[in-house]
This record gives C-alpha cells, structure tokens and sequence, in this order.
C-alpha cells in the first residue's frame, strides 16, 4: 500500500529555526558491493570519495555480508554527488554500485506451511 503526499512543507520562516522539527534532506541511496576485504570500513569508503565536492555529507553505512568481501549502503544528497559517484571509471575494477533495495535490507518474514 502506498501513501500519497498531500502536501510537501515550504515555509523557511525564521521563527521556525527555533523550532526542533525540521524537515530531513532527501536522499538517493545506493548499494555499493564486492569490496574486497572484510576489513575495509566506512571511513575508509569516505575517505577514497574525499575528491567529490561536499562529500562529507555522504552518509555510508557498512552492511552485514558473507564471506570475505564488504557492502556499504550510500546516500547521497544531491544529484550532483549522485552523478560523480555513478561514473564506471570512478570505482575500482570489480565493484559495483546500483539502487539500493530497500526490500532486501529487512529481515525476511519465516514462510509457513498452511494446513489444508
């Protein structure tokens, strides 16, 4: 089931920076897989974009994996970041980048045999 927007918030008023709600900045997820090594953490992941403009503002989160290669959740906040971190000459040979799947990162619901 999927909720429509009824309206999207605009007011930048002043008097609303006093307030503690405030609206989060959208962002594009991506997966980013086969990194060799177990090893390699998110600031490591961070620290090889440290040539894109803002990329301190990329929230990357390292994913459970098995076997020895690593997996890390992406998101970026603008368009722009986007652009530069889906080029194919951007990332090393053999790891690869693509949306990230909300539905797989769930723990997947037990299935049971029904009773006829």
């Amino acid at each position: 089931m999927f909720v429509n927007i009824v309206c999207k918030g605009v007011n930048n008023n002043t008097d609303l920076k006093k307030n503690k709600i405030k609206g989060a900045i959208k962002k594009r997820w991506m997966y980013l897989g086969r990194v060799s090594g177990n090893e390699v953490s998110e600031s490591d992941i961070l620290a090889y974009m440290d040539n894109i403009p803002n990329f301190e503002t990329i929230d990357i989160k390292k994913l459970p994996t098995k076997g020895s290669n690593s997996a890390y959740s992406i998101g970026c906040p603008s368009e722009e970041i986007y652009n530069d971190i889906s080029k194919p000459d951007f990332w090393p040979s053999g790891v690869v980048l693509r949306e990230f799947n909300f539905r797989n990162s769930f723990c997947p619901v037990k299935k049971t045999e029904s009773v006829k």
